[in-house]
């Protein structure tokens, strides 16, 4: 069905966007690194809601406070990276 996900896509939850962009703890930053490579290299794509993205500037802001300026760079990043489709992405972005 179209607009459906196929089997070379994936819904992320916050911990891993949260892991990738911080590094912390490296373990878990590894796996969330290999996972956007796929990504990048375009051989997956990674789903992520508004939710999951207001979630992440959540804790990127309260537990590992960043200024808001450090989170809204990170995030715009993250949603521009190859492979990485955010539904409202523009709104999100936005704001």
């Amino acid at each position: 069905m179209p607009g459906n996900p196929s089997w070379a896509d994936g819904w992320l939850d916050a911990n891993v966007v949260i892991r990738h962009l911080t590094g912390d703890p490296p373990d878990m930053a590894a796996d969330a690194g290999r996972l956007m490579r796929e990504a990048e290299e375009g051989r997956i794509t990674l789903h992520l809601h508004p939710i999951t993205v207001a979630e992440t500037v959540w804790v990127l802001s309260r537990g590992y406070g960043f200024d808001r300026q450090a989170v809204a760079g990170a995030v715009r990043s993250f949603l521009r990276a190859r492979g990485i489709r955010c539904e409202a992405s523009d709104m999100v972005i936005s704001a």
